[in-house]
């Protein structure tokens, strides 16, 4: 069967310029080297030695000793071994939890920057 393309022919289901945003996206996620993960914490801890992501793992995981740490993924892969510490996901959670009031603490100028933010990007 013949088939043809056209162009213009209906109204998108999302901008071009929405499109091309999407796919810039991917390509970022993409680069990161492994899958993205919306789950906190996870794809967004860096290694600050070598530069890998760091991995949840379990410890334990059937026993009374169970610990989950988060670790570098690359920690035993390279010849040279990361010198960076493992991290339980408690302390992973306090230092987290420092900084977002720490950052809060400065409230007014967080939401002041975030509003010009927004007025600049959504100008339409």
């Amino acid at each position: 069967m013949p088939q043809y393309y056209v162009e213009g022919s209906h109204e998108a289901i999302i901008s071009p310029e929405e499109f091309d945003m999407v796919q810039d996206e991917m390509a970022r996620r993409k680069e990161l080297g492994r899958a993205y993960s919306d789950k906190a914490f996870h794809s967004k801890l860096i290694c600050g030695d070598c530069g890998g992501f760091y991995g949840r793992k379990v410890w334990h995981s059937t026993d009374e000793y169970r610990t989950v740490i988060f670790q570098c993924n690359r920690k035993f892969k390279n010849e040279i071994k990361c010198t960076t510490p493992r991290l339980t996901e408690d302390e992973i959670k306090e230092r987290f939890l420092t900084a977002y009031n720490e950052l809060m603490g400065n409230r007014e100028n967080v939401i002041a920057d975030c509003e010009l933010i927004r007025q600049t990007l959504c100008t339409t």
